[in-house]
């Protein structure tokens, strides 16, 4: 054969390899998960991780802060509920029994402390979580006061108190500067709300994500509890505590794709004897990460003490982080490395918030 002739048979043979590589890889992606469209969006089941044969993510230790004896009397926490990071790395930890938020620098030297109990300007009563806004100012968010936000610069200099529609949780602040919070909103006999998209000024714009309706109040109340987190484009993920559903959102409360996964074991959600709920814990946080995925902590085995989502976090054997692209794929899972009640990324780091056990925050490498 002449040179051209060869050119060409090992042309065709590179693409006939490269042909069959790529069907193989789409073979095994569709028997790991399977996707169907209704209604507009995107209904996604994953029965493996992607990865399963190829672990590409590894978690590596930085430091521990805090503690039973720790190395600072400023590592001292009382119940650390939460902790946010700046744009130049600074820490900002929630320190619950104390009614103060810690700065720190971006190496965990202490610079200041605000906050304080009380009513009055500046003063807070029941602080739930922390949220930070694209300008670095700090936003506590309490709970049992009708719905209220105390709003600080970097500095934590207060700046004024912010009217909140219901009693929520936890709040998300967009680019746009709206809130998203999980403002329950169950009385309505039809369609009932979990989640409302707020101006600053504490005004709906939109509410969104339908609840699952069981027979009994008390059970619909708490069986639709729900964590959630945004990516750089402020679409919105929701993982629900007790539920096989995390769900994708736009800005504007539109519904992009819904996740269902294999769990193995069953979802079981009723009332017990004593007409309380008695819950299937399935997920307990999500985040994602710098790259757009989703990290969700997420039980692997029905935990045995079912008597609060504290008790359940212990046990660390039958917990993992899952880890999802941003279209709903199951990529990996990763073990648990420590007891937590919380966890946030910023960047190449995960830090493992636990106000529990140790008292602490955790720092890890997210190492690829």
């Amino acid at each position: 054969m002449d040179l051209w002739t060869n050119i060409r048979y090992l042309l065709l043979t590179f693409l006939i390899c490269l042909t069959a590589s790529l069907l193989n890889q789409c073979q095994k992606e569709k028997s790991t998960y399977t996707v169907e469209s209704a209604n507009g969006h995107r209904i996604i089941y994953n029965r493996e991780p992607l990865w399963k044969d190829n672990q590409k993510i590894t978690l590596g230790l930085i430091k521990k802060i805090g503690g039973i004896e720790p190395e600072k009397e400023e590592y001292i926490f009382y119940k650390n509920f939460d902790m946010v990071q700046d744009s130049r790395g600074h820490k900002f930890v929630l320190s619950w029994g104390e009614y103060l938020v810690r700065k720190f620098d971006k190496d965990w030297n202490f610079v200041l402390d605000f906050g304080g109990v009380g009513q009055g300007p500046g003063e807070i009563e029941w602080p739930m979580c922390l949220a930070i806004d694209s300008i670095d100012n700090i936003y506590i968010i309490e709970f049992r006061r009708g719905g209220r936000a105390v709003k600080y610069s970097p500095d934590g200099v207060y700046l004024k108190d912010i009217k909140l529609p219901g009693n929520c949780r936890k709040m998300i602040i967009l680019n746009s500067g709206d809130y998203v919070l999980d403002a329950l909103d169950l009385s309505q006999e039809v369609n009932p709300t979990l989640m409302a998209v707020v101006s600053p000024e504490g005004e709906i714009i939109k509410k969104f994500c339908s609840a699952e309706k069981y027979e009994d109040s008390p059970l619909t109340h708490n069986a639709n509890q729900v964590f959630f987190t945004r990516d750089r484009r402020d679409n919105i993920y929701i993982a629900f505590e007790n539920q096989n559903r995390i769900e994708k959102y736009s800005s504007a409360g539109d519904l992009i794709w819904r996740m269902k996964q294999s769990l193995g074991y069953p979802i079981i959600n009723k009332m017990d004897k004593e007409m309380w709920p008695d819950l299937t814990y399935v997920h307990t946080d999500i985040k994602i990460d710098s790259k757009g995925r989703l990290w969700v902590t997420t039980f692997k085995s029905k935990p045995e003490d079912t008597g609060t989502r504290a008790a359940t976090l212990k046990d660390l054997p039958i917990l993992e982080f899952r880890i999802y692209s941003k279209d709903g794929i199951w990529l990996e899972r990763i073990a648990v490395p420590v007891s937590h009640f919380k966890k946030r990324i910023y960047g190449n780091r995960l830090y493992l918030i636990d106000p529990y056990y140790e008292a602490c925050v955790y720092e890890y490498e997210i190492v690829e």
